[in-house]
């Protein structure tokens, strides 16, 4: 690992690694948060079919076996969960 740090990602340690994404990482869990908010405020769950619907719009294929596996259910659900809730956020936008 220090090696692959010295070497390819120019860090001298994981400390370092950590400390420098340290306030991009702390956003995206806001982010995440957030949406996880608003998703259960608003009931939006995600079914395989909510998944198949999203693999079908941006890879052309309903197929999402191959992206589970490397992944992981739970992140693609989040993924698609995330594109939900803005969407809905979009549509009960009140402008003024």
């Amino acid at each position: 690992m220090e090696e692959f740090l010295n070497n390819y990602a120019g860090y001298s340690s994981v400390d370092e690694l950590i400390e420098s994404n340290y306030d991009s990482n702390l956003n995206s869990a806001k982010y995440s948060l957030v949406i996880q908010a608003i998703a259960k405020d608003a009931g939006i769950l995600i079914s395989n079919e909510d998944l198949a619907d999203y693999f079908e719009k941006f890879t052309g294929s309903s197929d999402y076996s191959s992206f589970e596996e490397q992944y992981g259910l739970p992140y693609l659900k989040q993924v698609v969960m995330s594109e939900k809730t803005l969407d809905y956020v979009v549509e009960n936008a009140i402008l003024s």
